[in-house]
């Protein structure tokens, strides 16, 4: 397994490293808000998710349409989009691995090359080991993961993600992914959003209820499909026009956001290159 810092490339290893999201201000109340939620809500466990998390607190939804982020997720996906999932996640010391997974199944694979995206706000640095590290395998988001485990070529070509707190990771849905275990004494703590294409739904998703649909923004109303027009519906799908909600406030967001700049390592047999790119 690599031991170097890797912050990948989306197109060839499925998986980027966008650094200094944000500042440490705001990565103090965020730190602060998801570990008084990790005491007043856990029962005892070492890992802790709060699930559909925007739904519940302001700090979580301001995530969705308000990070600079958002740039590169439109940019991968496009306009047409709504959110997957919002997660808060605690992982305390002694919390164990979890096993090496993909977000996807093989019938997405087929139909599509991305219809999901991840974005992990880290709010604690996990630059050492053994500190609940995101590991991957880069270039594992076009193929599906084997039933009967990881071949010995996939095995050494792991490598572990480096953020500091204030990162994100921005990965495929599809590729290959596990968390080491935490060995250290400060929990690992983050928020995930996840977004996909506007037509797949997943098996477990749960529609935002409550005070959340009344007090949405505009755009987290249609990331969100509060809107009567796109709520999803079994066997149904709905082909977007130039002037649709959708389509005119994600290009209004793209058009007012800056590029942001990504950190590439492309890894050959023989050395690794840096350089750096923007998407």
């Amino acid at each position: 397994m690599s031991t170097l810092p890797h912050r990948g490339s989306w197109e060839h290893d499925g998986f980027a490293q966008l650094p200094g999201i944000f500042p440490p201000t705001t990565v103090n109340y965020l730190r602060t808000a998801c570990l008084q939620l990790f005491e007043n809500e856990n029962t005892g466990s070492l890992v802790f998710l709060k699930d559909n998390a925007a739904q519940w607190y302001e700090w979580v939804a301001q995530l969705i349409d308000r990070s600079p982020s958002l740039l590169s997720v439109i940019t991968i996906l496009g306009s047409y989009i709504h959110v997957l999932a919002s997660e808060v996640w605690v992982r305390a010391l002694g919390a164990p691995e979890l096993a090496w997974h993909g977000d996807g199944g093989p019938l997405m694979l087929d139909i599509s090359d991305t219809s999901q995206v991840k974005l992990q706000f880290f709010l604690t640095d996990c630059e050492r080991d053994e500190s609940a590290n995101l590991v991957v395998v880069p270039g594992s988001h076009n193929r599906q993961l084997p039933e009967n485990g990881m071949a010995e070529t996939d095995l050494s070509r792991v490598v572990t993600v480096p953020p500091r707190a204030g990162d994100a990771i921005l990965w495929s849905g599809d590729t290959w992914h596990a968390v080491r275990v935490n060995k250290q004494r400060q929990p690992r703590v983050s928020i995930i959003v996840a977004y996909g294409l506007m037509w797949p739904q997943p098996c477990d998703y749960v529609p935002v209820q409550g005070q959340f649909r009344k007090h949405a923004s505009p755009l987290q109303s249609v990331l969100f499909r509060i809107a009567e027009r796109h709520r999803f519906r079994r066997g149904t799908f709905y082909y977007p026009s130039a002037d649709d909600p959708t389509v005119r406030l994600l290009s209004e967001k793209l058009g007012t956001l800056p590029p942001l700049p990504i950190r590439i390592l492309r890894h050959t047999h023989l050395d690794r290159a840096a350089e750096s790119k923007t998407i």
